[in-house]
């Protein structure tokens, strides 16, 4: 979703009791689809994004080496009643565990708002260095999960 745009994530980052900025930081593909559901208030009502590793495809993920200190705080802002899985996803090269949290439970599909989908397709974009159709591309196949 919006934390594949590493301004957005900082945001976050920087309301943790350690606001420091992660050590390391990559790109990488996971099996599983995104869908987009619900309303937030925060992005006009419209859809946020959800990992769903039982949908097809992969998926698109920003890691960011963070403390889990930060990554339980990370969950409370974005909310444990829709991001309540901490879901391990495997282990990187380094020996760090890599999760990603997301929702156990479906959410009513919903289209997210224009402001919301073009920040992550900016971040596809600008900095997964995604070309423009690859970035509908991806988008296209989450608004139809």
């Amino acid at each position: 979703g919006s934390n594949l745009s590493a301004e957005r994530f900082m945001e976050y980052i920087e309301g943790c009791a350690d606001p420091s900025a992660w050590s390391d930081g990559c790109l990488r593909d996971f099996p599983g689809g995104v869908y987009f559901g619900d309303e937030s208030p925060g992005w006009d009502l419209g859809g946020v994004a959800f990992y769903d590793p039982q949908l097809s495809g992969e998926t698109h993920m920003r890691l960011y080496k963070i403390s889990r200190a930060q990554l339980d705080e990370v969950q409370d802002q974005e909310g444990p009643g829709w991001y309540g899985w901490l879901l391990k996803l495997g282990v990187h090269e380094d020996g760090c565990p890599i999760y990603t949290i997301t929702s156990l439970y479906p959410h009513p599909r919903n289209e997210p708002s224009e402001r919301y989908f073009n920040r992550i397709r900016d971040a596809l974009t600008k900095e997964c260095k995604k070309t423009e159709s690859e970035a509908d591309a991806y988008l296209d196949i989450c608004r139809a999960n």
